[in-house]
């Protein structure tokens, strides 16, 4: 192989302090997955692809308090256009 060619690894072989990529996406799946059960008990009625935003953004500073809020506002503007819908039909 010369020095130009990027080199091939196996999939298998990617590693992180000894320990397989796919036990670390096991674990984030799974962790995705106990907090979509957890929101299903709340109520929140966020998807998977909802939530995983919201954590994202969480653990890049946002505020878990102002992001509920603008969750909630989001909520009640739609609630309030579907409300002026039915009203005018």
């Amino acid at each position: 192989m010369s020095s130009r060619e990027p080199r091939r690894v196996s999939s298998k072989t990617h590693t992180l302090d000894g320990t397989l990529f796919s036990s670390i996406d096991h674990a984030i799946t799974h962790h995705a997955t106990v907090l979509h059960e957890i929101s299903g008990l709340l109520s929140t009625d966020l998807d998977k692809e909802a939530l995983a935003i919201c954590v994202s953004l969480i653990e890049n500073g946002v505020n878990p308090e102002a992001l509920a809020v603008c969750t909630i506002y989001e909520r009640f503007c739609i609630l309030k256009v579907l409300m002026s819908l039915l009203v005018s039909s």
